[in-house]
């Protein structure tokens, strides 16, 4: 699965920006329910099978649900970019308990912003604020932990132990005030070992509605895409170029609403105060908009080694997900009501997260099939 890191150092986000503090929910949207959820002999649900709000109540689970990942025995694990701690939640949506707690120290986090599932009982989380990958067991036990000599940007793992990540771009120092950045990558076996990188790679654009890279991982290859091209990469664990994969998914100009919502985005970065009106206005008339939306915005890889991308951009009202089997079968595409961050598909759920019309978070699984 593929996340990208939504504070300090993201592509896409003039430095100005980026010193500022993470703050407010997306605003809300309508959910229309009369999509297709079925092609291809792929389907999924129309309604969440599990809906669990941030707040309930006067219960606060996560401030922000920023990253999910399900366990073998059906509980799930959230991050929140606030929390200090990682939630789990049971099969029915209820609260089971926290991992790790406030501190620098072994299970210990400070601002935990990305989760996965690598290996078997074995959990990946990123601390942003300490830039620290920290592997704990389901129970919160301290396994490893590990930093790196540059802030990463994009995780994603596989269920053998192995890890990939794209590195934080530097800043650009040749004139250009939006150029498309690049950056190197490192991949990890099993025991924590380097096995390889994609080399220094395409990462992302400082455009408004711009290009970013994405990242995936099945337990034989890696998927690698710059949201730029309609193809794919798919690599091998030493970062070695196995094959190409067209994803059939043209790019298209950005429309009015998209505009909005990826403004909106920006806005979830910035310290909200009596002066939104003019941050906005500033954000429309400084940053270029890209000409066209990327190919795609996130990928995922189930347990049958079919990869999933979300075509879809924020401000679309739906989310529309392409399939790509690595088999005989024909692409899909599917869709969601509303807009949905994709987190994972695998082992027959889909996991997201969706902004209700009172500007709350929740969590979101879906049945998937096929």
């Amino acid at each position: 699965m593929t996340h990208h890191l939504r504070c300090l150092t993201r592509p896409g986000v003039p430095v100005v920006w980026m010193l500022l503090a993470c703050s407010a929910p997306t605003p809300p949207r309508e959910f229309s329910t009369e999509l297709v959820s079925k092609a291809g002999g792929f389907s999924i649900s129309a309604d969440p099978v599990l809906d669990v709000a941030s707040t309930v109540g006067s219960q606060t689970l996560v401030s922000d649900v920023t990253d999910a990942t399900r366990l073998v025995d059906g509980r799930i694990a959230v991050t929140d970019r606030f929390g200090e701690r990682v939630v789990l939640i049971d099969s029915t949506g209820k609260l089971d308990r926290y991992l790790g707690r406030a501190g620098s120290g072994p299970g210990e986090f400070r601002s935990v912003e990305w989760i996965g599932l690598c290996g078997p009982g074995a959990l990946h989380v990123w601390d942003f604020m300490a830039s620290r990958l920290s592997t704990i067991d389901t129970a919160g036990r301290p396994i490893a932990q590990r930093s790196f000599g540059t802030r990463p940007f994009v995780f994603a793992c596989n269920r053998t132990g192995r890890l990939a990540l794209l590195y934080a771009p530097p800043l650009s120092s040749d004139g250009d005030a939006h150029p498309t950045l690049s950056a190197g990558s490192l991949i990890l076996g099993p025991s924590g070992d380097t096995t390889g990188s994609l080399g220094t790679v395409k990462v992302g654009s400082t455009k408004l509605l711009g290009a970013t890279a994405v990242l995936a991982m099945s337990d034989e290859w890696i998927v690698y895409g710059d949201g730029e091209s309609e193809r794919l990469e798919i690599r091998d664990f030493t970062g070695k170029r196995l094959r190409e994969i067209e994803t059939g998914v043209p790019r298209r100009k950005p429309t009015e609403a998209n505009l909005d919502a990826g403004i909106e985005a920006r806005m979830e970065m910035v310290a909200r105060s009596d002066k939104d009106s003019i941050v906005r206005r500033l954000l429309r008339e400084r940053i270029p908009v890209a000409d066209r939306l990327p190919a795609y915005q996130s990928a995922m890889v189930d347990e049958h080694q079919n990869i999933w991308l979300v075509t879809s951009a924020r401000g679309d009202g739906v989310t529309e997900l392409r399939v790509l089997p690595t088999t005989d079968r024909e692409p899909a595409t599917l869709r969601l009501a509303g807009d949905v961050k994709v987190f994972e598909v695998r082992n027959g759920f889909l996991l997201g997260r969706r902004t209700d019309s009172t500007g709350v978070p929740h969590l979101v699984v879906y049945r998937v099939g096929g």
